[in-house]
């Protein structure tokens, strides 16, 4: 069964699962810690309205914020399904998705407030490296990812967006993966 306390003693396992060194999952803990608290004191795990003050389970899986946030970053970085990872942490599908979605809220809200967020745009990337310095925009990481977006109707809005792409998959390969 995974858990924090395990896996920081190992530094190459816990980079692997995480995708984050210990120091740099440490610095980001700080700041997690603060939204999850927060978001704690707002909703209860089922989204309902909390009433009383929040407290942890004797027998929780996940014991530490060190564990929640670990578990998020590790089902992000790994792409598990929910079943093995539930498994790998010794709990049920039933049980991991309420504290992924919970976890992801809370780490989204981290990100938000530090402005960690990826731009989702081109117009909103060339605005934050108009913000930034020259030095803070040569230590930026670059996400290559193309995602698809909504075609607009427009024709004129269509040229602009386009990316040079026809078509999501090759004809050669359209038979075996595009389906």
């Amino acid at each position: 069964m995974m858990n924090y306390q395990t896996l920081q003693k190992n530094r190459r396992q816990f980079k692997s699962i995480s995708g984050l060194s210990h120091e740099d999952f440490l610095s980001l803990h700080k700041e997690f810690v603060v939204a999850y608290s927060a978001l704690r004191s707002e909703e209860t795990i089922a989204k309902r309205v909390r009433k009383r003050k929040p407290s942890n389970r004797v027998d929780a899986v996940l014991q530490t914020t060190h564990d929640v946030l670990l578990f998020v970053l590790s089902y992000l970085k790994n792409n598990p399904t929910q079943e093995a990872h539930a498994a790998a942490w010794g709990m049920y599908q039933g049980q991991a998705h309420p504290h992924l979605q919970y976890g992801l809220k809370a780490l989204r809200r981290t990100l938000m407030h530090n402005d960690m967020l990826p731009a989702r745009t081109r117009l909103d990337l060339a605005e934050r490296l108009e913000a930034l310095p020259i030095e803070q925009r040569k230590k930026m990481r670059l996400d290559a990812t193309e995602r698809p977006i909504e075609r607009p109707s427009n024709p004129q809005e269509q040229k602009e967006m386009y990316s040079g792409k026809k078509k999501a998959c090759s004809k050669e390969s359209a038979s075996q993966r595009c389906r």
